[in-house]
């Protein structure tokens, strides 16, 4: 199911530029009708971009409400304004391409040829660290671990820019621990560095185990992805187990901050 998610995305992301493109060359003759079709199709693309590089807030916005405003409001003119024509129909294209990109094509629902997975296997599976030396979370302390969605992910990004904004609050007795599937991807481990530790699963075994494996998901150099979650080991024992239904909005570190603080709490 996710690979059909994921081609559509990538279709969408191809689109985007080809028809706001389009829609520019059209207004520098003079047609201002095609300014829908540009609101439409462009905010997405550059919130994009921004999240990329500096976003850490908006990761949790499960509407996308930066670029849908604009989008309601292209397509509002067009309907009023417009003739039943090209700028109409592109511009009706991305209202209906943003309402699937939040709704369906985001969303991880489980396949019926992924395993479903125990998370009370989580402290025996094995890791590796940014060393290549397995590890274990058995051995590992009292730890908040994340799973991010993927290294090529602009959500991952910000979950882990949220996670270092929200450091200091935390109070945490060791480092965070974020574990991808697949290799650890090198941003990340700049990210981190001091700051929380990074592990990878190599080939997602671990985390097809734990029922977090996305079938047919991969980005750049084959890098793997799974769903986002977020767990708290204590005591040698799981604590605290979430995972999320859309990558967009992955478990937030605020709604578990009490177990954070009960468990994981320094001295």
């Amino acid at each position: 199911m996710f690979l059909l998610q994921h081609q559509l995305l990538r279709i969408l992301a191809l689109a985007a530029p080809f028809i706001t493109l389009l829609s520019l060359w059209h207004l520098s003759a003079g047609e201002l009708l095609w300014l829908a079709p540009v609101l439409a199709w462009l905010p997405l693309p550059l919130l994009q971009l921004w999240r990329r590089f500096v976003g850490n807030i908006a990761f949790a916005d499960p509407r996308e409400t930066p670029a849908l405003l604009p989008v309601l409001l292209a397509t509002g003119g067009a309907l009023v304004l417009g003739e039943r024509g090209a700028p109409l129909w592109l511009t009706l294209a991305g209202l209906f391409a943003l309402l699937l990109h939040n709704r369906v094509l985001t969303a991880v629902p489980r396949g019926v040829r992924e395993v479903q997975g125990a998370a009370g296997e989580l402290l025996q599976l094995d890791f590796e660290d940014a060393g290549g030396a397995v590890r274990r979370l058995a051995g590992a302390g009292d730890r908040l671990v994340l799973f991010p969605f993927a290294g090529w992910s602009v959500y991952s990004r910000m979950q882990l820019r949220q996670l270092l904004e929200q450091l200091p609050q935390l109070s945490l007795a060791q480092p965070p621990l974020v574990v991808f599937a697949g290799a650890v991807p090198q941003w990340a481990q700049i990210m981190g560095a001091g700051r929380f530790e990074c592990w990878g699963d190599p080939g997602a075994v671990s985390s097809q185990a734990l029922g977090l494996w996305l079938r047919g998901a991969s980005g750049p150099g084959g890098t793997l992805a799974q769903r986002p979650a977020l767990a708290i080991v204590s005591g040698g024992e799981l604590r605290f187990w979430q995972v999320a239904g859309n990558y967009r909005v992955p478990p937030s570190l605020q709604d578990c901050r009490g177990r954070l603080q009960k468990w994981l709490a320094r001295d």
